[in-house]
């Protein structure tokens, strides 16, 4: 009899441990910096920036999984296929931005396995090159008495669908001529 009773105990401390909730791992994902923006990029040019994902001290083991970017072909990285993490490791990757067109851009990488997903953010704004005009290509001084001075103006304008400010560094080679007001750029 009480074999029978310590069987039974036995066996419902088996059937009890068997059963417990099995808990699932925990990931903490970090990016660094949290989101990116590329700013302004003329178009058909590439800007690239370094970002760090890190699997912090608060995770419960090593992370495995799938790094991705979603939403927009105009972000692209030097990294493909499955990461791993251990705790507190991290892995640099840079993201490259080539907008074709000028219009603002977004998209999310992404980094996920069967417990966790974390996103990040992209932006990026594909932009017009500089186009610029000058009222005048030549300047004609004419005739100028000696020890005397002309000044003639010339005015600079950006377009419109330029993407940038027009920043312009002008300079004289000669000694005989000099910009009033010594401003150069």
């Amino acid at each position: 009899m009480m074999r029978k009773i310590t069987f039974i105990i036995l066996s419902f401390l088996l059937a009890i441990i068997a059963c417990e909730d099995k808990v699932d791992p925990n990931y903490e994902i970090i990016f660094e910096p949290g989101e990116l923006n590329f700013g302004k990029v003329e178009a058909n040019q590439i800007a690239s920036q370094k970002i760090r994902i890190k699997n912090s001290d608060e995770s419960t083991g090593a992370f495995e999984g799938n790094v991705v970017i979603m939403d927009s072909p105009k972000f692209t990285m030097d990294f493909s296929g499955v990461i791993t993490l251990q705790k507190n490791e991290s892995k640099e990757i840079y993201i490259t931005f080539r907008p074709t067109t000028a219009m603002e851009y977004s998209g999310k990488l992404l980094i996920k396995n069967d417990y966790a997903l974390k996103e990040m953010y992209l932006y990026g704004e594909g932009v017009a090159p500089v186009s610029f005009t000058i009222d005048q290509s030549k300047l004609e001084f004419g005739l100028v008495k000696s020890g005397e001075a002309k000044d003639l103006d010339i005015n600079f304008s950006n377009s419109a669908a330029s993407g940038f400010d027009l920043e312009l560094t002008l300079s004289i080679p000669s000694s005989d001529f000099s910009i009033v007001g010594g401003q150069t750029s």
